[in-house]
């Protein structure tokens, strides 16, 4: 797998120079500050009673999850697509890099995961879920896959043209700064993971571990019941 020096978000056609935005790291910080300022306008403009009511738990969702939105990106064929890597550029992703942000927050096993199981552990043991959902809804495209849906790049995992390896490039120093950066402005306590490169399998009869398309399904059925649960906690208190 090819090595990234930085670890990029966006690429700027009409310029080869890298403007700190362009980066995953940079481009993080933009929508952690963007997320702070319009919390503030949201309210001074007088939000709704029950957001009002949690409104520590509401921002603290809101700002944990700007800075976890794009971890998805991290991954070979996503920087290979934005360096212009001649193979890995004409593949298709497996996953949109939003719905891998989501898995790796809540529903893959992964320091990550863990680590805001301990750190948000304040709201209920399953908060981190909710922090996935916006996460992974960040371009509206977080969905279960139906049948009408005929392109493949609409549904939520592809199993054709895509490359023979798919690795989130966890262990990368960005990655690293990106959590950092998430628990400073998200207030969070807990020790920063200590995260790892992440190899997913994407043969459906692999028997090291569960396909990409199993840990997607999983994650869907999951989100479902707990949407459920959390709904009914929310309507006791």
């Amino acid at each position: 797998m090819k090595k990234h020096e930085t670890l990029l978000a966006k690429t700027n056609k009409a310029s080869e120079q890298l403007w700190p935005e362009m980066t995953l790291v940079g481009h993080t910080e933009q929508v952690l500050n963007a997320a702070v300022v319009i919390l503030d306008i949201f309210r001074q403009s007088g939000p709704p009673e029950v957001i009002e009511k949690h409104w520590r738990r509401f921002s603290q969702l809101v700002v944990v999850a700007a800075g976890l939105h794009d971890i998805g990106k991290a991954t070979n064929v996503f920087q290979g697509m934005l360096t212009g890597d001649n193979l890995l550029r004409r593949k298709m992703h497996p996953v949109r890099h939003e719905v891998l942000s989501a898995l790796l927050i809540a529903h893959m096993e992964n320091p990550l995961a863990a680590w805001l199981r301990t750190a948000l552990r304040n709201w209920g043991e399953n908060f981190h879920w909710a922090v996935s959902w916006v996460a992974g809804g960040h371009h509206l495209k977080l969905h279960r896959d139906q049948p009408h849906l005929k392109k493949a790049t609409d549904r939520l995992v592809r199993l054709q043209g895509v490359p023979r390896e798919y690795v989130f490039m966890g262990a990368h120093p960005d990655l690293r700064d990106i959590v950092g950066l998430t628990a400073k402005w998200g207030q969070l306590e807990a020790d920063l993971p200590e995260l790892s490169d992440i190899s997913i399998s994407l043969d459906e009869f692999d028997d090291a571990g569960p396909s990409l398309g199993l840990i997607v399904d999983g994650y869907v059925e999951r989100s479902v019941q707990l949407s459920s649960i959390l709904s009914e906690e929310e309507s006791v208190t």
